[in-house]
């Protein structure tokens, strides 16, 4: 079974102008079925972060891989830095106060 698909019209259906308007960073890909590299099909950006969500996608006869991030990563390091000090001085507060 070969799969044809009129390119176009699928990346406007799944919208990707949304995604990068939303400011995600995405990529579609799939193997190569004979030397298992990865084949990127359509990509926002050439290097994106580690810290992707991945979605598998099967299609007639293949696998597809969405990856998607925001750009600015999940969660700011200011943010994070916050988060880790309210839960250090939470488990401080509880160790002083219940133990």
């Amino acid at each position: 079974m070969i799969l044809v698909i009129d390119w176009d019209r699928f990346i406007r259906e799944i919208n990707l102008d949304y995604l990068s308007d939303a400011d995600f960073c995405y990529r579609i890909w799939t193997y190569d079925r004979s030397s298992s590299d990865k084949i990127i099909l359509a990509e926002s950006q050439d290097n994106m972060s580690d810290n992707i969500l991945t979605v598998e996608c099967t299609v007639p006869n293949n696998t597809w891989y969405f990856d998607i991030i925001p750009s600015r990563g999940w969660i700011p390091r200011f943010t994070r830095l916050c988060v880790l000090s309210f839960l250090v001085y939470t488990h401080y507060w509880l160790l002083q106060y219940f133990i």
